[in-house]
């Protein structure tokens, strides 16, 4: 998969976010991204360890909507 462009959207909207959380003084050391995604774990391969909603390995659930 290709996630330069989401590298990219991401860094914007993390240093948009930091501008406005300067203001609020408890939040300034702390330091996280507002977004996780896939390209933030190394060795990370999207469709062996996360899969797909209702499949193996059934980390998102055994139902593909989880609402049975």
């Amino acid at each position: 998969m290709a996630y330069e462009n989401l590298k990219a959207q991401i860094a914007e909207y993390n240093k948009l976010c930091d501008e406005k959380s300067a203001k609020t003084p408890e939040r300034q050391n702390l330091k996280y991204n507002r977004v996780y995604t896939p390209v933030d774990i190394e060795g990370f391969d999207y469709e062996r360890d996360l899969g797909m909603p209702g499949e193996f390995p059934y980390t998102r659930g055994v139902q593909p909507t989880m609402y049975r």
